[in-house]
């Protein structure tokens, strides 16, 4: 390889893109089997959970490479790592604050449906996004899947007759 070709390489290389993880419980699995195949500029920088041994298992399967430091609390993970966009896979209860706290240290969210357990938090939290700039996404799994396409054709083409109920 000439130094022309080298110099092009670095240029055209993806400036990576610093996520971390808060909760590594088992469907935090699709979220970064996604990831690896679709965003290979996402770089893990954090991996958080109340059991190390969850965030290992995921640090061993996906990260064995870069070996992303493990936390066992979320806000030392956000002082200490500063990631650009944060995944929340935490129970239910717990999205508020996680996504909130993530929000307010500058990341990019993503959560796990539901987003929150109230529709105060709700709009507390869309407020926080929208005043610091930040991206805030709600994973909703399935809706893209075959399963979802092949109902939605069945409702389309009258098979299954008209929709009673959402």
């Amino acid at each position: 390889m000439t130094k022309r070709h080298v110099r092009t390489a670095r240029k055209r290389k993806k400036r990576s893109i610093r996520f971390a993880v808060i909760g590594c419980g088992g469907f935090v699995r699709y979220h970064l089997n996604g990831i690896r195949k679709e965003v290979p500029e996402f770089e893990c920088v954090g991996l958080c959970d109340i059991v190390p041994e969850h965030a290992e298992r995921y640090r061993r399967e996906y990260f064995a490479s870069t070996s992303p430091p493990i936390f066992t609390d979320y806000r030392d993970l956000l002082k200490e790592v500063h990631p650009e966009a944060v995944i929340v896979s935490t129970p239910h209860t717990l999205h508020f604050r996680h996504a909130y706290d993530s929000i307010s240290a500058g990341a990019h969210v993503m959560v796990d449906k539901p987003m929150v357990t109230d529709s105060k938090q709700a709009r507390r939290l869309v407020r926080r996004a929208e005043t610091k700039k930040r991206l805030l996404q709600i994973a909703i799994q399935g809706t893209y899947t075959d399963t979802f396409a092949y109902a939605r054709k069945l409702i389309t083409d009258g098979t299954v007759g008209p929709l009673q109920l959402v």
